[in-house]
């Protein structure tokens, strides 16, 4: 399944298939897992759950296709007052 990740620490290790990626199923969340049944990849579980928890270096990180426009973070509350104010 096709998708746009950031280049971060994670994804360099998952580009190069590291040996130090950690290779250990741990939810068995989908129906064909080449982590959980060849020990191929990482698992996208973890992945997934590291980025939601704000591990953006080993942690998948997905954006959509402007996200190279950015040119900074910000809140999101100070996105909306600088949306409504600028109105």
């Amino acid at each position: 399944m096709p998708g746009r990740a950031l280049r971060n620490s994670f994804a360099e290790r998952a580009i190069a298939n590291s040996p130090d990626l950690e290779k250990r199923c741990l939810t068995s969340c989908l129906h064909v897992c080449r982590c959980r049944d060849t020990q191929e990849t990482y698992c996208i579980a973890r992945a997934l759950d590291r980025a939601s928890q704000g591990d953006v270096e080993n942690g998948l990180i997905f954006a959509g296709s402007n996200a190279g426009r950015a040119q900074q973070i910000i809140p999101v509350a100070e996105l909306m007052q600088e949306l409504t104010t600028s109105l």
